[in-house]
């Protein structure tokens, strides 16, 4: 969800541009919707997501509540459960928010390696959308024309498809927070959420580590930053007579990339 930029400049804290002005982004907007934490409810709320699943990925598909933590991993809270749908409380928080006709929003969709399924989840959540009384604009673009407008911090009031990949909650915030902590991050852009980062990236204790991750986790996950769908299990086919073996990286998605590794059979 664009949109969540500082209202004011910031100074960088970590890295090499320590101590730096952070200046506010170029398309920041103080009546932003996104900004407001029951429109970001009310969008995930208004999402049936167990419909999508069984839809698109079966049991391939696993619900996510907090991006970036997979519900299998050790550092996933149990209290941490993908949002309800309830269409009926989103409006009520639409309404609560002031926007009781809703607000007109541009959703950036393009392929993603990978995920095929993309453009035609974007439909669905778009009509799920309009039924709370929306009016989001399908942008169908390539990821290579989005990702540079995420990084300029050029995505308010608008929302784009992100697949990431399975990792270090450490690894997969560094582009999720903001550029104070240091890191090349672009999304989110909050005072609390840079601090926790920063204390996480000096902590070495195991234990700190997960008391840190998760308190980072419960601030995603309560304040509604994002809209999490589904942790997807990779699937891979391939011909043994061209292929000897392809040692798959998980962490790093999976067996969609990274074909260096491949061995070929060579006639």
């Amino acid at each position: 969800m664009g949109g969540q930029y500082f209202d004011k400049p910031m100074v960088i804290k970590e890295g090499a541009n320590k101590g730096k002005e952070h200046p506010v982004s170029p398309t920041f907007d103080s009546k932003d919707p996104f900004r407001n934490a029951n429109v970001r409810k009310a969008l995930n709320l208004a999402v049936d997501r167990e419909q999508i699943r069984k839809t698109y990925f079966g049991d391939a598909g696993i619900p996510s509540a907090v991006q970036g933590v997979p519900p299998y991993r050790g550092d996933h809270k149990g209290d941490w459960k993908s949002y309800a749908y309830n269409p009926q409380e989103a409006k009520r928080l639409l309404t609560e928010a002031g926007y009781p006709n809703g607000f007109e929003f541009n959703f950036y969709v393009g392929p993603w390696t990978g995920l095929s399924e993309a453009p035609d989840i974007a439909e669905v959540l778009v009509g799920y959308w309009k039924a709370i009384g929306l009016n989001p604009k399908l942008v169908p673009e390539e990821t290579s024309v989005t990702i540079p407008k995420a990084r300029a911090r050029e995505l308010g009031k608008s929302m784009t498809i992100w697949q990431g990949s399975i990792n270090t909650y450490q690894q997969h915030m560094l582009f999720l927070v903001s550029k104070v902590t240091g890191a090349p991050g672009y999304i989110w852009e909050y005072e609390e959420l840079d601090n926790m980062y920063i204390e996480l990236t000096k902590a070495t204790d195991p234990k700190e580590r997960l008391r840190i991750t998760q308190q980072m986790g419960d601030y995603v996950y309560n304040n509604y930053l994002s809209l999490p769908m589904f942790f997807v299990v990779p699937q891979i086919a391939f011909d043994p007579a061209v292929l000897k073996d392809y040692s798959v990286n998980y962490r790093n998605f999976g067996p969609v990339n990274h074909h260096e590794f491949s061995e070929p059979i060579y006639k």
